[in-house]
């Protein structure tokens, strides 16, 4: 883990998701252009980062990047690892925000 990515999640950690996001949009970044899109450390950050938009309330951007890393884990992972299990819940979770039917869980 880069210096970079530790800075990003305490500022995740400490509730200032507005302060994290960007970091690791940068990072996502970097990791697409160093590593390629379907990197499973590019796919990990674009998970994290997701993570990290919905807890800010960006459901639009965090929704399109769980659509991404979903797809990579239809392709790559069994669909009875929990990471799978994860990440179909917040998109379900998402799109009920989206929709106003509930309420932030995670």
């Amino acid at each position: 883990m880069t210096s970079l990515e530790n800075l990003a999640l305490t500022h995740a950690k400490a509730g200032k998701y507005d302060k994290s996001a960007p970091i690791f949009r940068g990072i996502l970044k970097s990791k697409e252009s160093k590593l390629g899109t379907t990197h499973p450390s590019t796919i990990e950050t674009m998970g994290i980062l997701a993570f990290v938009l919905i807890k800010g309330f960006d459901l639009e951007e965090a929704s399109v990047l769980l659509a991404k890393v979903s797809e990579w884990q239809k392709e790559h992972l069994e669909p009875t690892k929990s990471s799978v299990k994860m990440t179909n819940d917040a998109i379900s979770a998402v799109q009920s925000l989206m929709n106003g039917n509930s309420s932030l869980w995670i």
